[in-house]
This record gives structure tokens, sequence and C-alpha cells, in this order.
């Protein structure tokens, strides 16, 4: 009878597993995963919480504990299981072991195996980088439409991130800043719809964090520094029950949230020169453009402002400085011209038009030309350069009304934007001559 007395809390020992497991073994630095103690048996009487030694190279949040319990009948046999899962945040590099811990069930100690993790830094190009390597549960992309362009040639960058759970909020510690380069940003709507995609046989969710179109402004090649951003993932609990199989890694509604920090690897751009037979005439654009030219009126009479547009539309780098000549006859008074740009999104293509806006003034009446105008751009397409010319407009200027019976010029100047004090006090010395000749 001793014997058996014995062997009793033997055999209840024996039938108790305890063990400890993490989401990943390879975790980059800052980032967070997690860690899970798991009893599983036919009786459980868990008597203290999981008894976590000090981590070296890691920090455990203590407070953040979940638990989870289930419970299965097989042939009339309960088992159960219960589960504790953990939040580490990865601090240190290099390879750290996760010793023993010790959890007791109807006070008798158990004690997990030993687990050892590698930290990483971020953005280093490793397996934990790798989407085939199946134990990535999300990484940060930095991508371009092409890594080779010549000056002034669009290229669109893209950062992406790569999650197998949704992401429910993210952070930028920093976005790239593209030194080197004139950068426009595209317009991504608010809430970021994510597709999917599969490497190696997993399936990830891809949310366009950022969308950019650069321009090479240097001949060079660029290191475009990584970015850093921390993401809210929604991740599933894992028990290794049969629940696991229930709820996806997508819609698990007891799933909690854990931020990880992300970050891509460097990249490099290479921007070359422009072909060297350029005419003489060449405007800095680089694209595909189109021209016209128009005049707001073809008649007027001296002393009246006149509008003249030229209006450049395409894709490209739009936002360039050109240098204009001025169109018109040495008998207009001229003014700088005004020059505005409308950024414009085509597909991939970023574009718009550039509106360049001469005011002129007659000082005598006659038949005038004002002068065509030409556009010379490189287009990468046909890796030549374009010249595209608009035709001259004529333009009759008659004899001006007496100041002292009607003031058509300061009505007109009024009316036309881009109007500088200099036309007015143009206009103030012309009725003062007029004044002292004749009234």
């Amino acid at each position: 009878m001793k014997w058996l007395l014995f062997l009793l809390p033997f055999r209840l020992l024996a039938q108790i597993q305890c063990d400890a497991s993490v989401d990943r073994n390879v975790i980059e630095q800052f980032s967070r995963f997690q860690l899970t103690i798991t009893l599983r048996g036919t009786s459980l009487n868990i008597t203290s919480l999981p008894q976590i030694p000090e981590l070296s190279g890691m920090r455990i949040d203590r407070n953040s504990v979940s638990e989870s319990t289930q419970m299965s009948f097989v042939n009339f046999k309960k088992s159960e299981e219960h589960s504790f899962t953990y939040a580490i945040q990865a601090e240190q590099i290099g390879r750290w072991t996760i010793p023993p811990i010790t959890i007791y069930n109807d006070g008798q100690p158990l004690s997990t195996h030993t687990i050892t993790v590698e930290i990483i830094a971020a953005g280093d190009p490793s397996s934990a980088q790798d989407p085939a390597n199946k134990k990535v549960e999300a990484f940060l992309e930095l991508s371009f439409s092409k890594k080779t362009a010549v000056l002034g040639e669009q290229i669109v960058a893209e950062v992406n991130v790569y999650s197998k759970h949704p992401i429910r909020n993210f952070n930028p510690i920093n976005f790239p800043s593209f030194r080197g380069f004139w950068a426009e940003d595209f317009t991504l709507p608010q809430r970021i719809e994510p597709s999917r995609k599969t490497i190696g046989g997993s399936t990830f969710l891809v949310y366009t964090i950022k969308k950019t179109a650069i321009f090479g402004q240097r001949v060079g090649t660029f290191t475009i520094e990584p970015c850093v951003m921390e993401f809210e993932i929604a991740v599933p609990r894992r028990t290794g029950g049969f629940m696991d199989n229930f709820f996806s890694p997508f819609n698990d509604p007891l799933g909690e949230t854990v931020t990880i920090r992300l970050s891509p690897p460097p990249e490099n751009i290479s921007i070359g020169d422009l072909p060297p037979d350029a005419p003489l005439d060449f405007s800095g654009l680089v694209g595909s453009f189109e021209i016209k030219n128009s005049l707001d009126h073809d008649k007027i009479k001296v002393g009246e402002a006149i509008s003249y547009q030229i209006e450049i539309s395409g894709q490209g780098n739009i936002r360039e400085s050109i240098l204009l000549k001025n169109p018109f006859p040495g008998v207009f008074e001229t003014y700088d011209p005004k020059i505005s740009d409308e950024i414009k999104i085509k597909g991939e293509l970023l574009g718009g038009k550039k509106v360049i806006e001469f005011i002129a003034i007659p000082r005598q009446e006659g038949e005038y030309d004002v002068a065509p105008f030409s556009l010379c751009y490189f287009d990468p397409k046909q890796k030549k350069y374009v010249t595209k010319t608009v035709n001259k407009k004529q333009l009759s200027v008659s004899k001006g009304a007496h100041p002292a019976e009607s003031s058509p010029v300061v009505s007109k100047v009024d009316t036309v934007r881009g109007r500088s004090e200099s036309v007015d006090l143009l206009i103030i010395k012309d009725i003062v001559f007029w004044a002292t000749v004749g009234l």
C-alpha cells in the first residue's frame, strides 16, 4: 500500500506536459515577439504564474500576459490546455537564451526547456527579411520602378509593408529623404486597403504606406537610406489546439495587438547624364509634353493691357524651371511673367501643366506679331531630344481713347492677374501727361 501511495504523485505528474515557444527565433532589434508557456494534461490545477527570470538582451512586459484555456473530451476522457503569452522587446543585437521557466501545478514545480533567439539589426538583409522564410511574420520593402535613370527622368518609389496579420495602425519614425532628388508624393487614400501576395508559400497582406515620384537632380549613384516604421499588428492567439484551424490569421477575434519596428535595407539608385547633343534651347524638361499658346484678345488699343499665355502639359518633371524670352515687340511695355504649376497624376506617371503668362501694354498703334514659342525637351522613351513649336499670334493695336474721357487702361489692368506696381505708375504718368497738355 505504501508503494502505491508513493507512485501516485509520480503518475499524475507524468501526465502533465510543460513547454515554451516563441513566434519566431530571428527578431529585428527593437521589434517585439511573443513567448508562450503551455501546460497540457488531464488534471490541471495551476497554483502560480510562470516564474520568468530576468532575460539578457531582451525586456519582457510582465503586465501584458494573456491567458487562454481549452478543454476537450476524447473517449470520455478530459484533456486540458492552459497557455500564458508574454510580449518581449528585442533590445540588444546577438544570440540570447531564454532559460527554463518554472510554473507550479498542484503545488508541484514544472520547468520548460531553454530557447535560443537571435536579435539582428533593423534592416539586416538576413533570413529575418527573407519572405520565403516561413518564420517571417512581417517585413518592410522599399521598391523602385527602376534603379537606373537619366537626369530628370521619373522613378516611382514605394514603401510597402508585408504582414501575415492585419495592421491596425502605423507610426513612421522616419521616411526616406531622397537626397539628390526632387520628390513629389502621390496622394493615397486615408484608409489603406491591402492587397494579397503569396511568397514562398506564405500569404501576406500588402499595404502601400507611401508612394513618391522622384527625379534625379545630379549625376551619380545615390544611396536611399532606409526608413524606420512601427506597426501595430493584430496577431492571433496560438495555443496549438483545434481552434487554431478555425481562426485564420486574418479574422481571429481573440487576437491581440503587438507593436513591431521594421526597416528595409538601403537601396542604390544610379542617375546618368543626358546625351551630349542637347540643342542650345533645351528647356531641362524630361518626359513627354504638348504646348499651346493664346492671347486673351487679338484687337486692343494703345495703353490697354494684353495677356499672352503659354501652356505646357504632359508627364514628367513639370516643375523644372525654364528660361523664357519676351515674345512681344519692343514697342510693348512688358513685365516679368507669372508662372504657375499644376500637378496631376495619370496612372503611375506624374505630370500636369505649367502656365506662363506675359502681361504687356502697347505704346504705339499698328499690326504686330507675338513671336512663336518652341519647347525642347528630352523624351526618355524615345531616348532623344524633341522640339515642339506653336505659331506666332497676330495682334492689332489701334489708337487709344482720350484718358480724360474714359479709363480703359486702368480697368483692363485691374482685371489682369499678375499686375505689378510699375504698371500703375506708368498709367499715372500717362494721366499726368495728358492733363498737362490738354486739360
